[in-house]
């Protein structure tokens, strides 16, 4: 994940655009990807949800699957950091 993540922002540094478009599309594409809170009130709690994703990762084969997913989300970020900086650090030292 950090390395597409990388990959994205080398691929944007490309193009003839701003480096504010690949920045806010990565750090929307990391927000949506968060998993959102349980409601109060709702019918299944933490526990069952938990359970549920851990039983849907278990019938893919995927062990640790919540585990996982989040460190994918931290290479994600990681990876999207490097590549603004490696990438789009020449743009903010011409300024």
């Amino acid at each position: 994940m950090g390395l597409l993540s990388f990959i994205y922002f080398f691929v944007g540094s490309k193009f003839d655009n701003s480096f504010n478009i690949v920045w806010w599309s990565a750090l929307l594409a990391f927000i949506l990807q968060i998993p959102s809170k349980m409601k109060k009130g709702s019918l299944i709690t933490e526990g069952e949800k938990n359970k549920m994703a851990d039983d849907m990762y278990t019938e893919l084969g995927i062990k640790n699957g919540r585990l996982k997913y989040r460190i994918g989300l931290t290479l994600y970020v990681i990876g999207g950091v490097l590549g603004w900086v490696v990438f789009y650090g020449r743009v903010a030292s011409l300024n």
